[in-house]
This record gives structure tokens, sequence and C-alpha cells, in this order.
């Protein structure tokens, strides 16, 4: 399984978190991408974006305006990839990606375990639940 994780300064805590440290992830985190010039980050991220089974998104307040984790969802989506979502409730907006999501979680851990489920096939059908607010 392979999964795309956005966000900003959160990465360690997902990657590290107890209900998802011990599975098989291949994670494609943009961090390992080129960062030398735009243009080439840009493109390893659209790349990563292409290939990964899951788009896990996470707009906390760490990630004071979330324009490249849409961008990276958008890419996901179109690629057949599902989107996993954590929207705090005090980020407003949002209503684009949290219909299209798989999961919606507005807690942190509550996410990295609906991540696990879903890895593991065990996550319950939510689509219902997506697009409705905290």
């Amino acid at each position: 399984m392979k999964s795309k994780i956005e966000g900003c300064h959160w990465r360690d805590r997902v990657t590290n978190h107890p209900e998802l440290v011990d599975l098989d992830i291949n994670w494609l985190d943009p961090r390992d991408n080129d960062q030398s010039s735009r243009a080439a980050y840009t493109a390893q991220d659209i790349h990563m974006c292409t290939q990964a089974d899951i788009i896990f998104l996470y707009m906390g307040e760490d990630n004071p305006v979330g324009y490249n984790a849409a961008f990276e969802c958008g890419i996901g989506l179109q690629a057949g990839a599902e989107i996993h979502s954590i929207i705090e409730p005090n980020r407003k907006g949002w209503e684009m990606v949290k219909e299209v999501s798989t999961s919606l979680s507005y807690d942190f851990d509550d996410g990295c375990m609906l991540l696990k489920h879903t890895i593991l096939g065990t996550l319950p059908n939510y689509s219902s639940n997506c697009g409705s607010s905290a």
C-alpha cells in the first residue's frame, strides 16, 4: 500500500502514530523531493500523487492555507487514489475535499485509526458522512 501524506509539520506524527507504525506502508513523502527548484519539486510531487493509493490530508493549525494539499488531492483523485482527510474543526471551507473523502475525521487520532482500517480493509462505508460538519 502506498500513501501520499499531505499537510505541514505533522508527517512524523502520522508515520510514527501507534495505529500505523507497525503496518507495511510505503510513505511517499514530499520532504524527499528535490528542493533545489520549484519546478523539480512540483514535478516529483505530482508524480507521487499519481502513484499513491491513498492521499492522506491533514489540515491542522500549522498548515496556514492548504492550497498545495487541495491541489495534491485533486491530482490523486483524478489518478484513482482514495482521499482520507483530517480537517480540524477550526478550519473553514474544504467542502469539496470533504465531499470526495473516503473517510473524514475532525480529530488526528481518529483519522489515523480510520487510515489503519482502510489499509487493513476493515473501513466501513462512511461516504454518507462526507461533507457534514463537526
